[in-house]
């Protein structure tokens, strides 16, 4: 068993998106970090956001086991005008990426996509992951 605790999740997911996702000219931006979108091109926002944890196992010590888990968030938007069907093509870049992987004992569930429309001159999207792993204390 892998034991992981949230700063190494993070650290751990956000190297697996850096080295597995692509998609051409796509502009990102990460947690808590600046992300001014260029005009015609889509762009894309990463956050890992800590979102429960349980205690599994009463132990001493050192032999408690806690599952904690959160959420990936990836908004993504495009030109309007530029056919839904970049959406859908980001969204499953995404989903390749992450969707029922393992990544260092993280494991990471199917990802829910939606569009939410046009928002001023971007057409709005997003992809949500659940993850989760153990830690112990």
């Amino acid at each position: 068993m892998i034991v992981i605790q949230w700063a190494e999740a993070r650290n751990k997911l956000l190297s697996s998106f850096m080295t597995n996702f692509s998609y051409p000219d796509i502009v990102i931006g990460y947690d808590n970090s600046d992300l001014t979108p260029e005009p015609d091109k889509p762009w894309l926002r990463l956050n890992i956001i800590p979102a429960f944890g349980v205690q599994d196992t009463l132990a001493p010590t050192g032999d408690r086991k806690f599952r904690r888990g959160g959420v990936i968030g990836c908004s993504f938007a495009i030109p309007a005008g530029t056919w839904t069907a970049k959406c859908d093509e980001i969204a499953q870049k995404l989903i390749d990426t992450f969707e029922s992987k393992t990544i260092d004992g993280i494991i990471v569930s199917s990802g829910s996509y939606s569009q939410n429309g046009q928002d001023g001159n971007w057409f709005m999207a997003e992809v949500v992951f659940d993850f989760e792993f153990i830690d112990t204390k």
